[in-house]
């Protein structure tokens, strides 16, 4: 499947923004490089935005998170890795899903449901598109975290660490082509 087929078929319209975006910021390059990424010219996306250094051993640190993300955990994770603030199988899924976009050079969609320490659940969308400093080997990528808030407001005994542990929720990743 083609990155432009996934991007379509999703009901969110932001992830064929951010593929446009890529697609204009790499111009005739294999890859765009995070110089090539002028999120001013993307202003609502802007605040899901984030981009990731790959390093040795699927290790995947922040570099840059937008203002939203940062609201939504309640804290900056700019210069942290994974492992730092994730555990369990939440930390598995997210690390399996951006090594799978820097081992194919491939545009990926993962969709998970996970529970909360105070809503019933969080549909979170993460799409990731590989980026290259050398516009030839990915060492980076650019992406967006997407997340919908249920109405209801229900109270967990579990922490999130607990939460993350257990094998509960819905995922689903997909990949497409560039």
């Amino acid at each position: 499947m083609r990155a432009e087929d996934i991007a379509g078929e999703h009901e969110d319209t932001d992830i064929g923004i951010l593929l446009s975006f890529w697609n204009a910021a790499r111009g005739s390059n294999r890859f765009p490089s995070q110089t090539d990424l002028d999120l001013a010219t993307i202003p609502r996306l802007a605040p899901h935005v984030f981009i990731l250094d790959a390093e040795d051993n699927s290790v995947f640190r922040y570099r840059y998170l937008g203002t939203a993300i940062d609201a939504h955990f309640g804290v900056n994770l700019t210069g942290h890795t994974f492992d730092e603030f994730r555990s369990g199988r939440v930390l598995d899924e997210i690390t399996t899903f951006f090594k799978q976009i820097m081992d194919t050079s491939s545009m990926g969609i993962l969709t998970t449901q996970l529970p909360s320490e105070t809503n019933d659940a969080i549909t979170y969308t993460r799409v990731g598109l590989p980026v290259a400093d050398d516009h030839q080997s990915p060492n980076k990528i650019l992406g967006l975290l997407l997340f919908h808030l249920p109405d209801t407001n229900v109270q967990y005994e579990e922490t999130s660490y607990d939460l993350e542990n257990e094998d509960i929720g819905v995922v689903n990743a997909v990949y497409g082509e560039l």
